[in-house]
């Protein structure tokens, strides 16, 4: 279930440039959180999953913090790369 959502995520600083550059087609609102440390971005997408395949590049340096849905997507996507390694 594919569908326009209005996403948060979180970043690291060290990583804004690149995590800005994935979602700055989006028109992000962006604010700094964390004494600037973290940034946190709000925006309209219809392509969450194409989004959280480009996120897990980066690790722990973005998190998805709404909606759950597509945090769920995330955490599936992730768990599921996962699994290949623990064997």
């Amino acid at each position: 279930d594919c569908g326009p959502v209005s996403m948060k995520i979180r970043y690291k600083k060290n990583s804004a440039s690149v995590i800005e550059s994935i979602i700055d087609p989006l028109d992000p609102e962006i604010i700094p959180v964390d004494k600037g440390e973290w940034f946190e971005a709000v925006f309209d997408i219809s392509d969450y999953l194409y989004l959280c395949k480009q996120f897990v590049i980066y690790g722990s340096n973005v998190e998805i913090i709404s909606p759950p849905h597509v945090r769920e997507a995330m955490i599936k996507m992730l768990k599921e790369s996962l699994v290949v390694y623990e064997k």
